[in-house]
């Protein structure tokens, strides 16, 4: 409690006197380091697993970029890949660089958003308005509530949503940078501008919205004669005819490509989702009411959708949408911040809500950047009416301590897996797929009969869910029912034709089985769909190659072999079992050097495979350098001292080649 008590002191000291330029951006940094604290040693959770930890593409940023250009990734997200990159770089798979990285990018947005809402006030408009005297204050809450609102946990806490933020930050960027060409009239400015905002297509593509917020800038705070107005106005709806014009005739898909954007367009004509339309009023609705009483947060809803207009729930949520946005407009006449702040969460949820893109009914990290306009109305909203004056920085600071504490709550509930996953099925007990996530993580603990039940529940709620009956296949090889784990793959198969992984477990359960030839065409299938969906993500292709190259290295097909071992490794530069394959190819052709690189680059990958310094050493004995072949069969040894057996023949052989007797008797009468 003391320490409580006192933080609120601190904040409202903060809060009433204006303070120098350095001290909000440090105390951002400090309550956002401790707001988040917590998640530093979270583990991964859910898209975490296929898209940083399974995706081979993040080991090794030039080969990233080679597959953006061959368009085999998702060109919206190649710069969030690139950070991904780098933090693979500095630390592997340690998940604390990645929420370190997250948390610092969540912190400099709302630093940027603090100088974005003071240079607002260079604008005509707001020079004179009622917050003209307290803009520090106003600048600073609003950026503190954007920092600690619980609404943020989703984007910054799940490192997959490092998008969103990203995204956000090119957003206030360009955003800022208009703001200050448009109160020193320097159109080096504008140009930085347009720059950043191109660029930001690149983190998400959530940033085509910014010309509506600047539109909007425009008729609130520049005092512009109604003529202005009605041209701007003219203006906006003509650029969007034109739009959609360019959109239905096919150029606008023509445009885009020349300027690398064409992902922006899902569909090449326009194509409105009227469901999923309908869907968001009341999506919107629950956003509302999170960002004002953040409880009951949910990583994954069961968000069921609307078929039409006047189903209760959907026209209720309508009419909540309308007079928030008729309050808006009421604002717009004479309180302007007010409006702003509610238009700024509208235009932000626009590229999401809007009907021309089907995703997700419900995503809270969608509200990253709509939080900021959430927090601008609702700093305003205490600037004007909290009275006296003096109590507003108060309130501000309760609010503000309890998001805070709603945060590190919600944070709680990140930094365990299983945790997580219980708390979304609490949430959406109708919804299979949280049931199936916790199967894994069960699976992954070798916890089977937990898992089971999970995946059974899944299929109840969903027959046509594939991932359930491959995971269950998998129990099934483990517990050696072939049949039934082959039963279970076909299951998957049926539902999903393209469903990559029912392949590589059918070519997998077939092997074990001995039945070469079917295990072949198993594998051999599921390359094939690889080849056939470049862009698609299809972690454990690597490892259907592999498996196929040991079909092939049996029966002495080496060609074969080495052809769906490169495979591999394009797939996954750091398959390690790829590597030793190809060694084993190479020292069967007799190519000792080349066998020599392969089965150096597993000892690199994973020094602490036995195998790897095994085949180094038997490599280096074939070339004659007995000495070289000792220091791998002794690295061997002390990696797995249990298998000595296997190691000292060889160093019998190799200190007999060396001429040293003594020491090959040695060896050869540890075995007896």
């Amino acid at each position: 409690m003391f320490f409580i008590e006192f933080y609120k002191v601190r904040f409202i000291m903060v809060l009433m006197k204006p303070p120098p330029k350095f001290i909000p951006a440090l105390f951002l940094v400090i309550l956002g380091l401790a707001v988040y604290a917590n998640i530093l040693r979270a583990p991964f959770q859910f898209d975490d697993f296929n898209f940083i930890v399974g995706n081979p593409l993040i080991k090794d940023a030039s080969r990233l970029l080679a597959h953006w250009e061959e368009q085999a990734i998702d060109k919206r997200k190649i710069l969030t890949f690139l950070t991904f990159a780098l933090n693979y770089q500095w630390g592997k798979e340690d998940p604390l660089g990645y929420h370190l990285g997250n948390v610092i990018l969540h912190i400099s947005a709302a630093i940027l958003l603090y100088y974005v809402l003071r240079q607002l006030f260079s604008l005509p408009a707001l020079k004179s308005s009622v917050w003209k005297k307290d803009q520090d204050l106003f600048a600073f809450g609003a950026a503190l509530l954007f920092l600690v609102h619980p609404l943020q946990t989703q984007s910054v806490t799940y490192v997959w949503q490092r998008s969103e933020v990203l995204s956000a930050l090119f957003y206030l960027l360009s955003y800022y940078f208009y703001l200050r060409g448009r109160s020193q009239g320097d159109k080096r400015w504008f140009a930085g501008a347009v720059v950043i905002f191109y660029v930001g297509f690149f983190a998400k593509g959530t940033i085509l919205s910014l010309p509506l917020l600047i539109v909007l800038t425009e008729l609130s705070f520049l005092n512009l004669p109604q003529k202005k107005v009605s041209q701007l106005a003219g203006t906006l709806l003509a650029a969007g005819a034109a739009y959609f014009l360019l959109w239905y005739s096919g150029i606008l898909a023509r445009i885009f490509q020349m300027l690398q954007l064409s992902f922006l367009l899902r569909d090449t004509a326009p194509h409105f989702y009227g469901q999923y339309f309908l869907t968001q009023f009341k999506a919107i609705a629950l956003y509302l009411r999170l960002c004002f009483v953040p409880l009951g947060q949910n990583l994954d809803y069961d968000f069921p959708l609307s078929n039409s207009l006047w189903e209760w729930p959907t026209f209720s949520a309508f009419l909540l949408v309308a007079g928030v946005m008729g309050v808006a407009a009421y604002f717009f006449k004479k309180e302007k911040l007010l409006a702003f702040g509610i238009f700024w969460f509208f235009i932000c949820l626009f590229p999401t809500s809007s009907g021309f893109v089907p995703l997700e009914p419900v995503q809270e990290h969608r509200l990253y950047l709509p939080v900021a306009g959430f927090a601008i109305f609702l700093t305003a909203a205490l600037l004007k009416w909290v009275r006296p004056a003096k109590s507003c920085p108060v309130v501000l600071t309760g609010i503000i301590v309890i998001l805070s504490v709603l945060t590190v709550s919600r944070n709680f509930v990140w930094t365990s897996r299983e945790a997580l996953m219980q708390d979304t099925i609490r949430k959406s007990p109708d919804h299979p797929r949280p049931y199936f996530v916790l199967g894994s993580i069960y699976y992954q603990a070798e916890r089977f009969q937990d898992a089971i039940p999970l995946y059974l529940k899944a299929i109840e709620l969903n027959p046509f869910y594939p991932d359930p009956h491959n995971n269950l296949g998998l129990i099934y090889i483990k517990q050696r029912e072939y049949k039934k784990a082959e039963e279970e793959f076909k299951m998957a198969m049926s539902v999903d034709p393209s469903f990559v992984h029912a392949y590589i477990n059918l070519g997998y359960s077939a092997s074990l089985q001995r039945k070469t030839k079917e295990a072949e065409g198993y594998f051999l299938k599921s390359l094939e769909l690889k080849e056939n969906h470049p862009s698609a993500f299809m972690p454990g292709v690597d490892k259907a190659a592999v498996m196929l190259s040991a079909i092939y290295l049996e029966h002495n097909r080496l060609v074969e072999a080495e052809s769906v071992l490169n495979k591999a490794l394009d797939f996954n530069p750091d398959n390690e079992r790829a590597y030793f394959g190809l060694g084993t190819v190479y020292l069967l052709e007799n190519d000792y050097p080349a066998a020599l690189q392969m089965y150096k680059k597993v000892v690199e990958i994973n020094p602490a495979l036995f195998d790897g310094h095994l085949q180094t050493g038997v490599t280096y004995y074939f070339m004659k350098d007995y000495r070289k072949a000792i220091e791998f069969y002794e690295q061997a040894l002390q990696v797995d001292p249990s298998r000595s057996a296997e190691v000292y023949p060889k160093l019998a052989d190799a200190y007999r080649g060396l001429g040293d007797q003594e020491k090959a008797d040695y060896y050869n009468k540890q075995l007896r």
